[in-house]
């Protein structure tokens, strides 16, 4: 977040800057930038606000490229608030418009965004189709982050539409790609999936081995996204004391000195922020997790709560069957029909108590064995 504010810091200054110097297509594009800043603070409302201020300049200096970026960035800040039929008219303009400029990367992205649009109003095929479109583009173009976006967007679809073995096939390429240019994101995404697609069919051993290396992927990119921040600030901080050192000596001035004690305390706040930031992402994994083992609890305990109840009834009513009998057997009216038939309600429920009772005992044995991945493979034990 430190980045993003300094970013913006930096976006207005120039903006002012653009203003005083009368120059429009470096203030249109400031204004994206700004509406990018938006979008990735999730204040779509203002995205969409300085989007639309950089598409009115890109208008009037018609600037094909910069009009693509301003629609697409509309389009996308549209669908994210759900209004896809508005989000489809932009992206599409924008595509109209990447073509008509000959700008493939852009007209790449649009595609993949009419992907998300149409996958949103459930219209599969086309999503799909577009999808696939914008995939053939990218690898032609050799853009490698593309094609590995564009490839779990693919395996994502495949996976709700139920196409486990296409679905496993683009995640292994998309893996294959982002390893090869060591883009830590996309293979958290890509084990992420793997995850999400052997919890669908049911596969919980892979399951957990790519939850855990999705988990471990992620506390790295916290990692490095806090150090570099710390890097960042410790630079700052270090050339700012010079900077203070030298006005000191220069005006003699204390107050200065307290500036400096002040910025000290900031850079505490700030590690402590990291560190924040480094538990939140982890907080979040558990919660993913523990929402994992919740759903698969579920099932078996609801099989055993019915079954519980319907032994319950069954059982009640035994008494009165049995009195039925020998009743019935005093006068030689007897079949025994009552009877098997309520043993054999008890039986069955008997039967899918066993096999829900089972299936939390395997629940409960993977987890014990996940929670042992970090373990020595010999220990000493008191026996």
């Amino acid at each position: 977040m430190g980045d993003l504010e300094s970013g913006f810091s930096h976006a207005m200054v120039a903006l002012d800057i653009f203003t005083d110097l009368g120059n429009s297509n470096g203030k249109g594009w400031l204004y994206s930038t700004l509406g990018g800043y938006y979008y990735d603070y999730k204040d779509y409302k203002q995205a969409i606000s300085y989007f639309q201020k950089s598409l009115v300049i890109f208008e009037d200096i018609q600037n094909t490229n910069g009009l693509s970026r301003a629609l697409n960035g509309i389009g996308n800040a549209k669908f994210q608030v759900g209004e896809y039929e508005t989000a489809s008219d932009y992206i599409n303009k924008a595509l109209n418009f990447a073509r008509n400029g000959g700008n493939e990367f852009t007209e790449s992205r649009s595609l993949n965004d009419l992907g998300h649009i149409y996958r949103g109003k459930g219209d599969m095929d086309t999503a799909l189709d577009y999808y696939n479109q914008s995939l053939s583009m990218r690898k032609r173009l050799e853009y490698s982050q593309g094609i590995i976006t564009s490839l779990l967007d693919l395996s994502s679809l495949k996976i709700e539409l139920e196409l486990f073995d296409e679905a496993k096939s683009l995640i292994n390429e998309s893996l294959v790609i982002s390893k090869k240019i060591k883009a830590k994101v996309k293979i958290s995404r890509a084990h992420l999936l793997f995850h999400e697609l052997y919890i669908t069919t049911k596969k919980y051993k892979f399951a957990l081995k790519h939850f855990v290396a999705h988990h471990e992927i992620d506390k790295k990119i916290f990692q490095d996204d806090a150090d570099k921040q710390l890097s960042t600030l410790k630079a700052a901080h270090e050339a700012e004391n010079t900077r203070k050192e030298t006005e000191i000596h220069r005006l003699k001035n204390i107050e200065l000195k307290d500036k400096n004690k002040k910025l000290e305390q900031t850079l505490k706040k700030l590690n402590a922020a990291q560190a924040q930031l480094i538990q939140s992402g982890k907080t979040s994994a558990l919660g993913k997790l523990v929402a994992g083992i919740v759903h698969e609890f579920n099932t078996p305990t609801a099989v055993i709560t019915s079954s519980m109840d319907v032994i319950d009834r069954a059982l009640i009513k035994l008494p009165e069957v049995i009195n039925k009998e020998i009743t019935a057997g005093s006068s030689g009216n007897s079949n025994g029909n009552g009877l098997t038939k309520v043993l054999e309600i008890l039986d069955q429920n008997s039967s899918a108590n066993q096999i829900a009772t089972k299936r939390i005992i395997d629940i409960v044995r993977n987890l014990r064995n996940f929670t042992r991945l970090d373990e020595a493979p010999v220990q000493r034990i008191c026996i």
